[in-house]
């Protein structure tokens, strides 16, 4: 059907495009009616707000980023049992930053950029930019809206400062 399976919704198990899933892509794809979906013939309703700047911006940029940013999917089944008893341990000693989930996994992603420098990049019009630290961006509900604040040096951070700077 000349469907990018990286561009399809996943319904399958363990995280798997199934094939309603690429019927229903290239549906969408072809302005025609998927087989495994039912049309009702009786109008829907919907109502329009008017979004706030923020939100607009939103969506442009991760319209955007899905656009021009290569992307693929990485999925792993982890036990975090001694991520969770190390962390507790941390929290326990250390009454000033608690250490979130989250620290650890923003710690773990810069160590993966560390030793994988390749994908440490970001795509010009004519180069590639493989940049000598690493830098996260991570996602924060705010009311109205999204943001994404950097995290800079994370390689060189230990987990308390990344917890002081997720926090802030």
């Amino acid at each position: 059907l000349g469907i990018n399976l990286h561009e399809c919704r996943v319904s399958g198990d363990r995280g798997r495009v199934c094939k309603a899933d690429v019927e229903a892509a290239a549906a969408l794809k072809n302005k025609l009616p998927a087989q495994s979906v039912t049309v009702s013939s009786a109008p829907s309703s919907s109502e329009s707000q008017v979004i706030s700047g923020m939100r607009k911006t939103i969506a442009a940029r991760l319209q955007s980023s899905k656009q021009t940013a290569p992307h693929y999917r990485v999925q792993i089944d982890a036990e975090l049992d001694n991520l969770l008893a190390t962390r507790k341990q941390i929290n326990d000693a250390n009454s000033e930053t608690k250490i979130s989930v989250n620290d650890f996994i923003i710690k773990a992603c810069a160590s993966a950029l560390e030793q994988v420098p390749e994908v440490n990049v970001q795509y010009a019009e004519d180069c590639i930019r493989q940049f000598d630290q690493v830098d996260i961006s991570m996602a924060v509900a705010v009311k109205g809206g999204l943001i994404t604040p950097v995290i800079r040096n994370v390689g060189a951070k230990g987990l308390p400062q990344i917890a002081a700077a997720s926090s802030d």
